[in-house]
């Protein structure tokens, strides 16, 4: 194609028309499987070999062909006739095409690679926060919040969009498996919009909220250090007292039905171990924090929930791990 064409600018265009198109999109790996993902990987391939500064300014130039994509999107989204999907003047084939291979050079490269001096990393976090909200291509959606996993960073917008998403068609549901546990920077604001989901009448989101704060367990946060992750852990153990904690959790992987996980409580628990105990949380005293990693204990049974529940005031999060930790120290010893 290059020599044919006059330049590289002009051979990626030429490849990403290649892959903008309304057939429908199926994995490798799949009976059927069509041409996308392929040429999407080749496209990634051949980027991902430019010199950095070339690299940089053909991202640079396909988020602004995403921005500009986005224009108007859904306005005139009719669910009746369907024209939207049909009309030539659609963007939606030109927005699954980029943002496909945007999402396939996030899991080759690092963030960097996504910012200029134009754009900085919250401006594209913005963008594909955007396009995961695509009324028109769930395939859009799904690699749109598979690029936010990899960018790493939660606001409240992409916790908005990553809970919407964990009800979204099977496609989409799945990679919100994947990407629950990359996100690493939980930004002001974040934080609240997570904890107020575990309370959600969706149990799905309610347990994808309760795995990115066990996440967040592991992480460091502008919203945490000693006062954020003392918040954290008091609503988890209001959490804990709720009728809602005894939801049953099912995962619906591909080509299931439904697996059990099992109660909401036991995820709420064990996302109360690690905020309590992560890397900026503060320091327990006495002989448990010179004791040899003790394994905490497993969560309760529903009957003796019973019985702790009848105390009038919850403990502090802090002394809950800290007496767990001496028990379990106290078991080990005997």
């Amino acid at each position: 194609l290059l020599e044919l064409l006059r330049d590289d600018a002009a051979l990626l265009r030429a490849l990403l028309d290649a892959i903008t198109d309304r057939d429908y999109w199926e994995d490798e790996g799949k009976e059927g499987f069509s041409h996308h993902p392929w040429a999407v990987k080749q496209i990634a391939g051949w980027l991902e070999a430019r010199p950095p500064d070339e690299r940089a300014w053909f991202v640079a130039r396909m988020l602004d062909d995403l921005e500009s994509a986005m224009i108007g999107m859904g306005i005139n989204e009719d669910e009746d006739d369907g024209d939207e999907y049909t009309s030539p003047d659609s963007g939606w084939p030109a927005r699954r095409a980029l943002v496909a291979v945007l999402a396939e050079l996030s899991e080759r490269l690092t963030f960097r690679t996504f910012t200029t001096s134009q754009r900085d990393l919250a401006d594209v976090v913005v963008l594909f926060a955007r396009a995961a909200t695509d009324p028109n291509s769930f395939t859009t959606r799904r690699f749109a919040i598979r690029a936010l996993g990899n960018l790493q960073q939660l606001t409240s917008k992409v916790a908005d969009v990553f809970f919407a998403a964990c009800q979204d068609v099977g496609e989409v549901y799945r990679e919100t498996r994947t990407a629950v546990n990359r996100f690493k920077v939980f930004a002001p604001g974040s934080l609240e919009r997570v904890t107020d989901a575990i309370r959600s009448p969706s149990i799905t989101v309610a347990y994808h909220a309760a795995l990115l704060l066990d996440e967040l367990g592991v992480s460091r946060s502008e919203d945490l250090g000693r006062e954020g992750r003392k918040r954290v852990a008091d609503e988890l153990v209001r959490l804990l007292e709720s009728p809602l904690a005894e939801r049953v959790v099912y995962d619906f992987g591909e080509d299931s039905d439904g697996r059990r996980i099992g109660p909401l409580y036991d995820v709420i628990y064990e996302a109360l171990t690690r905020v309590v105990a992560g890397p900026d949380a503060p320091k327990l005293d006495s002989a448990a924090e010179t004791s040899e990693a003790p394994t905490v204990p497993p969560p309760p049974s529903p009957v003796s929930r019973v019985s702790e529940r009848s105390s009038p005031a919850a403990e502090n999060p802090l002394d809950v791990l800290e007496r767990l930790l001496q028990e379990a120290k106290a078991k080990s010893t005997a």
